[in-house]
């Protein structure tokens, strides 16, 4: 950290009389020493400033600097990166962007991919902090994309800055922050992915997605991805949205049944009885002969008293 770095920080922490707190997600890789070093720097400027060292939860990005439950830093955000770190130390500002995105109805799952020395990078999160401020719906993950080039490449970015909107929506170069606004409120739910889905369910809305999925008469494909999840907890969120569709559209419901049996076929088998147990959710009694087979396919105990109990559950429907 340069000296004007340091005088901007103690400058900064001069004109506030509120505690912060920044919460480092660890994990064991060689990205968590840099991002450690940056805050307790940042720390032993600002005193009001309390840094506090968690493990990530399963699907949290890590290693981060976690402002809030809704925005990370995942860069050392030095030079031309400082400012806008410490306006999102601050408490959150009246956003111009509040009344748009007022109607948003799932999260929104924003990663904007920067690097240091990008002329274009410091103006982009600048214009797109306002969004994380203006409601917590809006989840923004700011990503050094040298420091974590797995990412980078994992997202196929080429060029930053970059901002990917859900896994399926990207724009990269200048980005037009209204147009995001507008795309997060339009954007089409079939197309959300796992990971936004997941955060759905986990901020409570598990109902409101069986809902959306009813209105529409669809389903959202990535549910399949949280029904098969390495993580009980994940499928669990997962199997009572299929509860509630099975309750709001039946036939709808039914129809995931092709899917689940692909799923068995290819899931860890720690999640086998609970997509056996969703099989006896959405099923029918055409479903019974389809349980049977899995019987005969997997003879361990549990996976039997999970098609008993699935057959159970439908012969009780019908």
């Amino acid at each position: 950290m340069i000296p004007t770095d340091e005088a901007a920080i103690r400058q900064w922490a001069e004109a506030r009389t509120q505690p912060v707190v920044v919460t480092v997600l660890k994990d064991d890789s060689d990205r968590y020493a840099p991002l450690a070093e940056f805050i307790d720097r940042v720390a032993a400027l600002a005193p009001l400033i309390a840094v506090k060292r968690k493990s990530a939860d399963d699907g949290t990005p890590a290693p981060a600097l976690a402002i809030r439950d809704n925005l990370r830093f995942q860069t050392v955000a030095t030079g031309q990166y400082l400012a806008s770190f410490l306006d999102a130390l601050a408490p959150a500002m009246p956003s111009e962007f509040s009344d748009a995105l007022a109607a948003l109805s799932l999260p929104a799952r924003l990663t904007l991919f920067i690097a240091h020395g990008c002329p274009h990078c410091p103006k982009a999160l600048a214009r797109l902090l306002p969004l994380a401020h203006a409601t917590p719906m809006v989840d923004l993950t700011v990503v050094d994309g040298a420091l974590f080039s797995d990412l980078a490449d994992t997202h196929a970015v080429k060029a930053v800055p970059t901002l990917i909107l859900d896994d399926a929506f990207r724009w990269t170069g200048t980005i037009d922050v209204p147009e995001v606004a507008a795309m997060m409120v339009d954007r089409d739910p079939v197309r959300l992915g796992a990971a936004t889905l997941r955060q759905t369910i986990e901020s409570g809305h598990a109902d409101r997605l069986a809902r959306m999925m009813a209105e529409r008469g669809t389903l959202f494909p990535a549910i399949f991805d949280l029904l098969a999840h390495p993580r009980w907890s994940v499928r669990l969120g997962a199997m009572v949205v299929m509860e509630s569709l099975a309750e709001y559209a039946p036939p709808l419901a039914e129809s995931a049944v092709p899917a689940l049996l692909d799923w068995v076929d290819k899931a860890d088998p720690s999640a086998h009885g609970d997509l056996i147990c969703t099989l006896g959710t959405v099923g029918n009694t055409a479903t019974i002969d389809i349980l049977n087979s899995l019987s005969d396919r997997f003879p361990d105990p549990d996976i039997q008293e999970a098609v008993a109990e699935a057959i159970e559950a439908i012969a009780l429907r019908t």
